[in-house]
């Protein structure tokens, strides 16, 4: 006998229609992002149109009564996000009706169209039900299911792909996955997922398969943007989406691929899992990726998943906190990094992430313009020992990288760091940035570090310091129409960016728009990034003729050296906008000795131009390990 076909259950209401099976909901025929939580809340609501459905109800419905979660503040938010969603209010309410002490009632007329379905049931992401058992495991240790149920959903999107579009790169992005458990302490949880995914994904096919960076993905963080929006915004043609729910010994994911073009579900799953023994349930998933799948892992990532060893749950637990922490990328958040991946470490002594976190850590330490040499040894430290345990970690390379420019000056090895990252994982943005603006253009190699920096920005494009800095790559090859257009653009995304500002007002003065200069060196000061955007500003009154003001810039300096490190080539930079070529001389050696690393620009920073015919110029250069004849000759203000 032939199986009944589903019934498939839409409500209109006002503009919008609401898809019980499918778990959509459209506005004006356009498809609005709304989390599983409150669509579930809103088809208990609409079900029963005029009617009190009590919170209790609710509760029993969205989450069984044995899953440990704060059932009133996880309500409220579900309906907070509904009512945002569906431009609703609680005092002013067209929708969604709250009676206190009650529950909750919709008030707006609803139709109800029932048809048979023509969507197959895989393609259906069916709202979570976890039952426990009575013996309830730590929470710690469900972190362990992550790894690979990652595996499991990133090669199946990736087969979805692959199908898809025959031939060709096609760009994915992964949105933040929902943190179903209501829990705020939790979302670090639901984010390392969304990045280990994103990870996992971009180390696939990379010529294939291009995938959106975590910086750019999480700005879409509980967005109520429409799929198109997104897609077009960051230039993809598939969206994957998703969320995570703990409980106990039990966990679920949800995951589904959608196509852009056409808002469709291009496939859909759901897992669910028990915690057993780690090793046993990583071998039993990666054997069932290859008989869903029916095809064969790469050499490369089948040694990976074979030489996996466990993990201590807590060690794992802290490292994603770290993840977390960093990429908040406050001064406080990457301390709060540093013990995170410290106490990973100490659970896990052997745990090669945990190392290669904290050697990031170290290295990414805002505002500290010097690299005192225990600071260094410790990043080197971090960053051998993790390859000494996995030398398949691209982190550790990236930060080796960087200690070899800012510190060594071994441009060589710096290369070969960089070289090896993008190896182990072409899809990641802070490789191609990295090498292009890190390693190339201080070089010379313009051409180059231009394509790496818009590689970085395909994977990226939403990085403030990406695209920030692609201008100052335009800066540093004399190209400033390009370096205004470029600035300009990176403003659109974020006017409250400092480097920005700094880096179009360094524009400005080389076109000799010093009034336009002034007014980006004063926002960027505004914005409080370090002392950078005072000494551009001496530069910029130096150029334009105020001397009385460029003085008062260096007095302001020296004032603040008094109770706090300034960078020697920040005095460097106005002495050399004065005329002072002796005291800027000097200043670029204490500023090579201290080890800051704008220094390392000197070959290519038009503005100290004055010193090339120096006879100790050369001599900075050397010291730096920078051969001089390749940088740039000439000036250009147009394209």
């Amino acid at each position: 006998m032939a199986a009944t076909s589903p019934i498939q259950r839409v409500f209109r209401f006002g503009p919008c229609e609401a898809d019980a099976q499918t778990g959509e909901l459209r506005k004006n025929g356009l498809k609005i992002r709304l989390q599983e939580k409150p669509f579930q809340v809103l088809i208990a609501l609409v079900e029963r149109p005029g009617q009190v459905v009590s919170r209790v109800e609710l509760q029993r419905r969205l989450w069984p009564a044995d899953i440990f979660v704060d059932f009133d503040n996880s309500l409220n938010t579900a309906i907070t996000r509904l009512r945002e969603t569906l431009g609703d209010s609680a005092e002013e309410h067209r929708y969604v009706e709250t009676l206190a002490r009650r529950g909750y009632r919709f008030v707006g007329q609803v139709e109800e169209i029932s048809a048979p379905s023509t969507m197959s049931r895989k393609a259906v992401v069916a709202p979570p039900s976890l039952r426990l058992r009575q013996c309830l495991i730590k929470r710690k240790s469900l972190v362990l299911i992550l790894i690979p149920a990652i595996v499991v959903i990133a090669m199946l999107a990736y087969l979805r792909l692959r199908e898809a579009k025959p031939g060709g790169r096609v760009m994915l992005a992964v949105l933040p996955f929902e943190n179903l458990s209501g829990d705020p302490s939790q979302e670090y949880l639901s984010d390392g997922f969304t990045e280990e995914m994103i990870t996992e994904l971009a180390r696939l096919q990379p010529e294939r398969l291009g995938v959106i960076a975590r910086t750019s993905a999480m700005q879409y963080k509980n967005t109520t943007k429409s799929t198109d929006k997104i897609g077009d915004e960051l230039g993809v043609q598939y969206l994957l989406e998703g969320g995570a729910l703990s409980s106990g010994n039990r966990l679920r994911i949800t995951a589904q691929l959608i196509r852009v073009q056409d808002q469709t579900h291009v496939w859909a799953d759901s897992y669910e899992r028990e915690l057993g023994d780690v090793l046993a349930l990583q071998d039993e998933v990666a054997r069932s990726v290859g008989r869903e799948i029916q095809a064969k892992l790469s050499p490369e990532k089948d040694k990976h998943l074979s030489s996996a060893r466990p993990v201590d749950a807590e060690a794992y637990q802290a490292y994603l906190k770290g993840r977390y922490h960093l990429n908040k990328r406050t001064a406080e958040d990457i301390e709060q990094a540093i013990q995170d991946f410290q106490q990973s470490i100490a659970k896990d002594p052997r745990y090669a992430a945990a190392y290669a976190g904290l050697a990031h850590s170290i290295t990414a330490e805002p505002y500290r313009a010097i690299a005192p040499q225990d600071l260094i040894s410790k990043a080197r430290d971090a960053a051998n020992k993790a390859m000494e345990l996995d030398d398949r970690l691209a982190e550790s390379y990236l930060s080796l990288a960087s200690i070899e420019i800012s510190y060594d000056r071994d441009w060589t090895r710096a290369g070969t760091q960089l070289k090896r990252a993008l190896e182990l994982n072409p899809g990641d943005p802070d490789a191609h940035y990295a090498y292009g603006f890190a390693y190339l253009l201080p070089q010379g190699k313009f051409e180059e570090a231009v394509q790496e920096m818009k590689r970085a920005l395909e994977l990226d494009p939403l990085s403030l310091i990406i695209n920030a800095n692609l201008g100052a790559t335009y800066l540093h090859m004399r190209r400033y129409d390009l370096a205004v257009e470029q600035c300009k653009k990176t403003l659109e995304i974020d006017t409250q960016f400092g480097p920005v500002h700094s880096n179009l007002g360094r524009a400005f003065e080389q076109k000799g728009m010093y009034e336009e200069a002034v007014s980006e060196f004063r926002a960027a000061l505004a914005l409080n990034v370090g002392t950078q955007p005072l000494a551009q500003l001496g530069h910029a009154y130096a150029l334009s003729g105020k001397k009385a003001e460029a003085l008062k810039v260096l007095d302001q300096l020296h004032d603040l050296s008094r109770h706090s490190f300034v960078s020697p080539w920040d005095f460097a930079t106005v002495y050399v906008g004065l005329g002072e070529n002796d005291r800027a001389i000097a200043s670029l050696e204490k500023a090579i000795e201290a080890h800051v690393f704008p220094v390392v620009f000197l070959k290519v920073d038009q503005r100290f131009d004055p010193l090339h015919s120096d006879p100790r110029y050369p001599e900075l250069l050397r010291r730096l390990n920078l051969e001089r004849g390749a940088g740039p000759a000439g000036r250009s203000t147009g394209h």
